[in-house]
């Protein structure tokens, strides 16, 4: 009994996350572009050989890959990613504070990552003083793209 409890309690978590997820966040644009109803993570170059790609992973559907440098895959691929995977990372997506939404934007020679969801934008550079949960779910997301797109 207890069981079934904690997974029904779980499964309600879960499509109330989703139900969030799908119609917490409306364009105001007559068009609508990848990241509008997804997750976009896009990392930029540095003075070395810094991969510059950008990943929309949508909440339905399959993810779009765009490499633009020094990565394995140049332009555009479409991704199919497991539903859990997908899930997993809207779950931390949805645990983060925006209330700081650009992190060391002086540092000099690291990429640039962005996060995008809806009209927000959260950039960071390095990790110094970067909030963990964002760290994780930056590692998560680029786990994802070795794991799903370079086959790592």
């Amino acid at each position: 009994m207890a069981i079934h409890y904690k997974i029904t309690k779980y499964k309600s978590l879960l499509i109330l996350s989703l139900i969030f997820v799908l119609i917490g966040c409306q364009s105001n644009n007559s068009y609508s572009e990848p990241h509008n109803n997804s997750i976009t993570f896009i990392t930029g170059e540095c003075f070395g050989a810094c991969p510059a790609y950008k990943f929309v992973l949508p909440i339905k559907g399959n993810a779009i890959f765009i490499g633009e440098k020094n990565v394995k895959i140049i332009g555009h691929s479409t991704v199919a990613i497991s539903q859990k995977k997908v899930i997993e990372i809207y779950d931390k997506f949805l645990e983060l504070d925006f209330k700081t939404k650009i992190y060391n934007p002086n540092l000099r020679d690291l990429p640039q990552k962005k996060l995008i969801y809806c009209n927000d934008t959260i950039s960071i550079k390095g990790t110094k003083n970067i909030p963990k949960e964002l760290i994780f779910l930056i590692k998560e997301i680029e786990n994802t793209v070795n794991k799903y797109v370079f086959n790592k």
